[in-house]
């Protein structure tokens, strides 16, 4: 029996190297040359010596003794080999559980829909045109601009349950709005609203008498139809307009009257701005390169500005324009211009097309461009660099950007790791189909964001700050989305899933899937599923673990009620051994066929031709239950007899699980000649030899009978069961089908669960079996969940990285940094949104075709799974797309690899 604390090992423990000597007789002369020769020699050794002690030991305190193996204070038997060695605690913690960035969206549509659990916009805000972070009154918010209107909208949160308030501010000052109009705020609390018929300035401080005061208005601007952007220079307090009439810019007099100029430099049709403010200034006293005219023209100088001086070479800041065919600039001085690639005729520029959008990190000083086929950067020493699809641009087709000083939080895993870069801010690039972060520090994208499970529509088309700095306004084509950020931690997230399994049980102890009425989590209705015992099974075992680790006697409570549901599934057929997939009351109404009536429970209806997927889940969590949550003699005897029940119905069977029909069930079979001998079950010759053999040593493990393991030994020797070759051993080697056409993720599931019970209960037995089998078990059992580790780890699975661990002892940089990277970005959502990433840009496709015969359907690397449909370890991580289902998956795909993990010591 495995003792209540977790044991890891390494298959290279025992590896003992021996050290060749020459001793020296007595008589033996030494020769001078054979010694160091002077006393600054042996000063030199020594403090050589000295050093390299000093860096060993400076590794084992930051690394630990072995990387790959970290001992606990136990006997540990490793596979292959016999040892009584006594193992250490490891000397550091292998990750510390620091909070990262968790997103969380609030969306609101324009009209009613299928997710009537999203708000909706009132009325009368319709068809927005922009959004804008600003102030009233001196409080936050993001203005409102539609067709017709101008808002302001205020309690604005992704988390809290507050709903927002849109103020209309047009309608309270009379203020008329058009189509094709824009605003712009400035850093002391105005607005500009500049349409094609007039500009308005208006005074939102607190000392204005309304919300906002009417300061200045012109109507000099009738040659404009069409206003595209907006943008304020602080440093000459000019708002500089982009319109289809070329580039404006409107000065306020003393007398408070706006005077609105054409620029005589830039008379083509602007289709966005940008300005950022000096790069220089005595608050920023850090010599840095930036751009400025002189009269000899553009010179790039990196200067000092001092403390004392209240401006430096750099007064105006930096204005941009873009044009269908130009990239304009202007310091204060002087103008000078980039052109624009022509991607018809190939004419190839410093921007890959048309700039929609233009947007300042203050933070660097750096400006990015966006067009419809890439994001460009233009550092502060006048280099252009593209981001594109090989620099992690997920799509094209950017229609809006926009600066954030929020910085995503994703910090390392371990040691090994080198750190983030600085908080530099994070730039927002809203496309065609969702929206991407790049981080401006690191320069890497930090996660992209299109469907459902993010956003309203399909285009996004504006973008605001909101929420203090932590969260972004997402304007849609069908509405916005207020998208905000929260540091959570892994332990936060638990409790996140932990609170969801409530409505995720039903009787008479099962964990299910919910479906939801018009995807409203509130309406959770558990329902019936073919695998009710496997999905149970994996939060039987999460509960297990969270009980050894907390001590909290409800996850004690919680682990046993869900280990009574299971049992209940065992006991409904009436036939000690065989388990039910499914169970309802009577009085529940079903559709297809194989349901029966019990007349063990009556009252109930089961459903038969239970598949090797459910024996596999009732095996995986049994031992655990055993060991870790059985609070006596008697509930350690129930769960043993149990796994004596159902090991002993398909051995004495033939290794069939045969059903109430007096057949065996469609994929209950473990036997020698079907397994070795029919080809139509070629796929299940080594992953089904690898279950039975993990059955059969658990059965000998729990209940101490020889029958298992004189059968186990029966299948795994190259002997014959009758007449029948069976060589167990030899098929396990090899279980992982790797031909694309049948890469079942599903058996994925079903050869690492055993993979554990089988080094589970290798680990419990007793020092003499192990010491008369261990080369016999160890081998092909290590050569085997080797080679499946090997493709398997692709999938960055935190459960199959757990399992391994568990088995090897391996605690490699990157197994841990898998384990971790899939339980951060795994959704808090688990509602079923359909995904697509098909279309993306930055995936490479993988040319085999799938089990559908398709080729180009998955990817090579996989993605995140907050950006992926899959929500269990059965499906397939690297699908691209999905469509949606109006239900919500229980969260035991998350809970059992994080406290297994927990249980391991592994976080």
């Amino acid at each position: 029996m495995l003792p209540s604390s977790p044991r890891t090992h390494s298959r290279n423990s025992s590896a003992v190297s021996a050290a060749s000597f020459h001793l020296r007789e007595p008589s033996e002369q030494v020769e001078p040359e054979a010694t160091f020769g002077n006393r600054g020699c042996k000063i030199f050794a020594l403090v050589y010596l000295v050093g390299c002690i000093l860096v060993s030991a400076f590794y084992v305190i930051a690394y630990g003794k072995n990387q790959h193996a970290y001992f606990y204070t136990e006997e540990v038997w490793v596979p292959g080999t016999v040892t009584n060695q006594v193992p250490l605690k490891p000397k550091i913690e292998l990750f510390a559980d620091q909070p990262y960035t968790e997103w969380i969206s609030q969306r609101w549509t324009y009209f009613n829909s299928n997710f009537s659990d999203w708000p909706v916009l009132p009325e009368y805000v319709d068809a927005i045109q922009q959004l804008a972070a600003g102030t009233v009154n001196g409080v936050a918010g993001v203005w409102v601009l539609t067709r017709s209107k101008l808002y302001f909208g205020q309690n604005i949160s992704a988390i809290t349950s507050a709903r927002i308030q849109f103020v209309p501010i047009s309608s309270l000052l009379s203020l008329e709005v058009k189509a094709h109009s824009r605003i712009a705020t400035t850093p002391d609390g105005r607005l500009y609203l500049f349409t094609p018929s007039n500009v308005t300035l208006l005074d939102c401080t607190p000392q204005a008498t309304e919300y906002c005061d009417i300061v200045a208005f012109t109507s000099d601007t009738s040659i404009i139809t069409s206003v595209y952007s907006l943008t304020f220079s602080e440093s000459t307090n000019t708002l500089w307009a982009g319109t289809d009439a070329g580039l404006f810019y409107a000065t306020l007099s003393t007398d408070n009257r706006l005077n609105v100029t054409l620029s005589n430099t830039v008379q083509d049709p602007v289709q966005t701005l940008a300005w950022r403010p000096s790069l220089a200034s005595p608050s920023n006293p850090q010599p840095r390169p930036f751009i400025f005219a002189s009269s000899d023209g553009v010179k790039l100088v990196k200067q000092r500005c001092h403390r004392r001086q209240v401006a430096c070479e750099d007064p105006f800041g930096l204005l941009v324009v873009g044009t269908e065919r130009r990239l304009y600039f202007y310091d204060g001085s002087m103008w000078w211009f980039e052109w624009v690639s022509v991607w018809r005729n190939g004419k190839g520029g410093l921007v890959d097309g048309p700039p929609t959008s233009l947007v300042f990190a203050p933070t660097t000083g750096e400006l990015f461009v966006s067009n419809n086929v890439s994001l460009t950067r233009v550092n502060v020493d006048y280099t252009f660099d593209r981001i594109g699809p090989l620099q992690g641009l997920p799509y094209n087709q950017i229609n809006t950007l926009l600066f954030s000083d929020y910085t995503v939080v994703y910090p390392p895993v371990g040691a090994w790791q080198e750190r983030v870069g600085g908080a530099s801010g994070t730039v927002w690039v809203g496309t065609a189909k969702g929206y991407a972060l790049y981080d401006v520090g690191n320069q890497t994208f930090r996660g992209y964001f299109y469907g459902r499970r993010w956003h309203s529509g399909e285009s996004i088309l504006g973008l605001a700050g909101c929420c203090g700095g932590q969260g972004v306004v997402v304007l849609s084509d069908q509405g916005i989305s207020v998208v905000e950020a929260e540091e959570w931690t892994l332990q936060q997230k638990a409790a996140h899933y932990q609170a969801m399994l409530q409505r995720h049980t039903r009787p008479p102890g099962l964990v299910a899937d919910c479906s939801l009425t018009d995807y409203i989590p509130s309406t959770c209705t558990p329902q019936t599923n073919d695998n009710d015992g496997l999905w149970t099974s994996l939060l039987v075992v999460a509960e297990s673990c969270r009980y050894h680790v907390t001590k909290d006697p409800q996850a004690q409570a919680n682990a046993w009620a869900l280990f009574k549901g299971m049992k209940f599934l065992n006991n409904v057929t009436g036939i000690h051994g065989l388990m039910a997939r499914s169970v309802v009351t009577t009085n529940v109404s079903v559709s297809g066929d194989m349901w029966y009536n019990s007349t063990a429970i009556p009252g109930w209806l089961w459903k038969g031709d239970t598949s090797s997927d459910e024996v596999a889940g009732h095996m995986f969590a049994y031992p655990l239950v055993h060991d870790l949550v059985a609070s006596s003699q008697d509930h350690k005897s129930e769960v043993s007899g149990l796994v004596d029940s159902i090991v002993g119905y398909i051995k004495n069977n033939s290794y069939h699980l045969i059903d109430v029909t007096n057949h065996s069930t469609t994929w209950g079979v473990w036997a020698p000649h079907p397994l070795n001998f029919e080809l139509s079950r070629a796929d299940q010759h080594g992953i089904n030899a690898l279950q039975i053999l993990s059955y059969l040593l658990s059965a000998y493990h729990l209940t101490g009978k020889m029958e298992y393991l004189d059968a186990w030994k029966e299948l795994f020797n190259n002997g014959t069961l009758g007449d029948v070759p069976t060589h167990y051993g030899l098929n396990i080697i090899n279980q992982k089908i790797t031909f694309p056409r049948d890469n079942n993720f599903s058996d994925d599931e079903l050869a690492f669960l055993p993979y554990f019970v089988y080094f589970y209960s290798l680990k419990g037995l007793e020092a003499k079996v192990r010491a008369a089998y261990s080369t016999l078990l160890g081998d092909m059992l290590t050569a085997s969940i080797d080679r499946t580790w090997r493709y398997a780890r692709l999938e960055r699975s935190s459960v199959w990285a757990a399992i391994y661990s568990y088995a090897t002892g391996a605690k490699d940089p990157s197994l841990i940094e898998d384990l971790v990277w899939n339980l951060r970005t795994w959704p808090l959502e688990l509602i079923e949104w359909g995904t697509q990433n098909s279309h993306r840009l930055d995936i490479t496709f993988n040319p085999e075709q799938d089990r559908n015969f398709q080729a180009n359907t998955q990817s090579v690397r996989v993605l995140p799974a907050n950006e992926r449909t899959q929500l269990r370890w059965n499906g397939n991580p690297f699908q691209l797309d999905s469509d949606a289902s109006s239900s919500e998956t229980d969260p035991g795909a998350w809970l059992m690899p994080y406290w297994f993990a927990r249980w391991l010591k592994l976080l």
